[in-house]
């Protein structure tokens, strides 16, 4: 009887925070001097899709003075990050100037969308992308930084006329003030790029 009423407490208790998680609005993250994220990426090209740049590897983003510094590591080397991956990193943090997949406060059950220019490899003339996103739930996850109960995000993103469909999946911890896991896919139609990317390690003042 005893072990029954610990684990109907143990049970009460997952529930309450729970629920306390999915009724939380996320404000926007307070960034402080020191605070870095280094994050991995691994990206896979479909269908005959090459890239020279390809955003792999592993990146490191650190705030001072109101600025963010980017970097790659590169056979054992910490060096400026290539421009290029610059505006993807800091859309994990809810700072990219094109890429707005976080905007604040939000809470579970908020949807919101945005529009932005997008060129492909080889084209001159960019084109109009729509992204819709969606606030799902609140999910435990793990990745080499740790275990974090994060904002599950989904995203929905197409060209002109529903054309050329990307989806992504991603999930934003307040604790680290950032996304520690994303996932994109584009390759719906046969050829494409998928990336996952994970927070392997981080400091931020609390």
């Amino acid at each position: 009887m005893k072990r029954q009423k610990l684990s109907l407490a143990a049970a009460a208790a997952l529930l309450l925070a729970a629920f306390n998680a999915f009724s939380q609005e996320v404000p926007a993250p307070v960034f402080q001097d020191g605070d870095f994220w280094q994050f991995k990426a691994v990206e896979t090209n479909v269908g005959g899709i090459s890239r020279s740049n390809p955003f792999d590897g592993v990146y490191e983003l650190f705030y001072s003075q109101g600025n963010f510094r980017i970097f790659h590591f590169a056979d054992g080397q910490r060096e400026p990050a290539d421009r290029s991956v610059r505006g993807p990193l800091l859309a994990l943090l809810g700072q990219g100037s094109v890429i707005k997949d976080l905007q604040f406060p939000f809470s579970v059950g908020q949807k919101w969308d945005y529009k932005y220019e997008f060129t492909t490899i080889g084209s001159k003339k960019p084109f109009l992308r729509s992204v819709e996103i969606s606030v799902t739930g609140v999910e435990q996850v793990t990745t080499p930084a740790g275990s974090f109960n994060a904002f599950k995000l989904q995203t929905e993103e197409t060209s002109r006329l529903g054309e050329h469909p990307w989806e992504g999946t991603f999930y934003y911890s307040p604790e680290t003030k950032s996304v520690v896991k994303y996932l994109f896919d584009s390759t719906q139609t046969g050829a494409g790029t998928k990336r996952d990317i994970q927070l392997i390690k981080f400091k931020t003042a609390r």
